[in-house]
């Protein structure tokens, strides 16, 4: 602490709350002692075209939001407006007109609360040389959405180099449990993993990323509707929850507690995602498994079990969120595979009940802003880091670092290579698999070893144990020095050109043809005819 002649006085940068402390100090009007508030300045970007709005609440003014920050953690809304932004966040209300109730609420309440308080709104550019083609979301620009790195191009030639700067590189760690919440950060994570879905740049709507189509059903009476040929929306009369699905996790016993008799759900979402395993090749060489698809799943369920080593206190909010609307999943089928997820949620689109079905099968992701059931890291890279945290030598999150006072954990750069270096040389002598009870049926002994002598020989080429699945790998990275080179995966699934149909926004021109006359009570008829860029509009894409 700094006291300052008028009284006020400067706190230094507290870690895990954001690398704006470094550029800018948080200022403390008066005494915090005696109850009196702070203030410091933030910034959010948009990174999707939002459809929905309703989580706001829950994320900016309740511990629900800030991937387990300190800050967050320090969020005491009124029980009345917490009740609503949860209600909100988990899509909790029947009819349209209860949601316009409850935001209504939470409107009025989050301005009483004001934890937050929005100062400047602004619209930011993002110039590019002119050879360059790229899609742009309306919403995010060049930024944090994956189709920008999954369409960027030259115009006139076949690959090439791109230099790319930003406002901030490398501000906070990355892990693939709980590490960096910056968008800047994203900017290049999103570029070396894999999601199941892509939001459309243009609409908002989730598009199929990883998987080939869905079918959502929902309860009749429910207020949504579907606008993609992908997905197959059904209204029923009931949903039952299948007595093998896996609904929790028993810490003690390490084992899966399937779902009680009698369960139910709002919504049954089925994902299939084609033939993958097998298929699908990882950074390291590795080829996917089921097993990166299971082990790491009970890891969210220890970690808010205060007997488990891994319990941290800050994932509570969320955990609880993902309690009040999970109700179990299960594989029906591995070729193609195939997954069920029954959950309490709704949403007005369809794509967005599947996104959040998607998001609750694996809580913590790689992938910031992107929670997905999809193991874009594999389950060896992603062990080391577990077995880091087992034994209190690094941790997770930024609360449980500062808790523990240990390095939150890095997989790019600083003292964590070091240590995560010993744990990958444990990892390897003894053969270490997480949770291995109930592990051991998913992973062989031969198949272990292979998997940390790829992610060894990854290390020793690239310096990091950043391993993806994504169209880009991170080559080399210079955490303190601020800069990345990421080179392309020739061993991605997909071509280059998958998503170059959106590469320009595919704006319609429409032409109305009316009758000369029309009288009223006879039928009239007025053709309309679509068309982008000189070509008549897709049937498919229009709604």
């Amino acid at each position: 602490f700094f006291q300052a002649e008028d009284g006020i006085r400067v706190v230094e940068r507290s870690r895990g709350l954001g690398d704006v402390y470094k550029r800018q100090p948080i200022w403390l009007l008066g005494d915090p002692s005696k109850g009196e508030f702070h203030i410091y300045t933030g910034g959010w970007i948009t990174t999707i075209v939002d459809r929905d709005q309703a989580s706001n609440f829950a994320f900016f003014y309740t511990p629900r939001g800030g991937w387990g920050t300190p800050l967050w953690q320090a969020y005491k809304p009124d029980p009345i407006f917490a009740e609503v932004a949860y209600r909100l966040d988990d899509a909790d209300w029947k009819t349209f007109e209860e949601r316009q109730e409850l935001m209504a609420k939470a409107a009025v309440l989050s301005l009483k609360d004001s934890v937050r308080i929005w100062l400047v709104d602004q619209v930011s550019p993002f110039p590019y040389r002119k050879e360059v083609q790229v899609a742009s979301d309306l919403a995010s620009g060049l930024f944090s959405n994956p189709i920008s790195h999954r369409t960027v191009r030259y115009k006139d030639q076949i690959g090439g180099t791109i230099k790319s700067s930003d406002r901030e590189v490398f501000v906070d760690p990355w892990n693939p449990f709980v590490g960096t919440n910056w968008a800047y950060d994203a900017h290049i994570i999103i570029a070396t993993v894999d999601a199941d879905y892509i939001y459309n740049p243009y609409t908002g709507l989730p598009m199929p990323n990883m998987f080939e189509n869905a079918t959502v059903e929902v309860l009749k009476g429910t207020q949504t509707m579907s606008s993609s040929p992908w997905l197959n929306l059904k209204f029923v009369d009931e949903i039952k929850v299948p007595t093998d699905a896996w609904y929790e996790w028993d810490s003690k016993n390490q084992q899966v507690i399937y779902a009680p008799e009698g369960t139910k759900a709002r919504a049954k979402v089925v994902i299939n995602y084609g033939d993958v395993l097998g298929k699908v090749k990882y950074h390291d060489g590795s080829v996917m498994t089921l097993a990166d698809w299971l082990i790491p799943w009970p890891l969210d369920f220890e970690r808010n079990d205060p007997d488990s080593p891994f319990y941290d206190e800050s994932s509570a909010p969320m955990f609880a969120s993902f309690k009040q609307i999970f109700c179990g999943w299960r594989i029906v089928s591995e070729h193609p595979l195939i997954t069920e997820i029954y959950l309490n949620y709704s949403s007005l689109d369809a794509e967005l009940i599947l996104a959040q079905a998607a998001s609750l099968t694996q809580i913590d992701s790689p992938t910031w802003g992107i929670a997905n059931f999809w193991p874009s890291m594999p389950w060896h890279a992603k062990a080391i880091g577990m077995l880091a945290e087992k034994k209190g030598l690094l941790a997770m999150s930024a609360d449980k670092a500062d808790e523990m006072d240990v390095e939150w954990m890095n997989y790019i750069g600083g003292p964590s290579l070091a240590i995560l270096k010993d744990m990958l040389e444990e990892a390897k002598s003894t053969g270490y698999v997480p949770f291995e009870k109930f592990a051991s049926k998913y992973v062989s002994a031969e198949e272990v070893s292979a998997r940390y002598a790829n992610l060894e020989k990854w290390y020793n080429e690239h310096g990091h144990f950043w391993v993806g699945s994504g169209p880009f790998y991170l080559d080399s990275v210079d955490f303190t020095g601020h800069s990345a080179l990421i080179k392309a995966f020739r061993d991605y699934r997909f071509k280059a050109d998958r998503w170059a149909w959106l590469a320009q926004p595919p704006i319609p021109e429409s032409t109305v043809t009316a009758p000369d006359s029309v009288v009223p009570g006879l039928k009239a008829e007025f053709q309309l005819s679509l068309s982008t860029m000189g070509q008549p509009y897709k049937n498919d894409r229009i709604d």
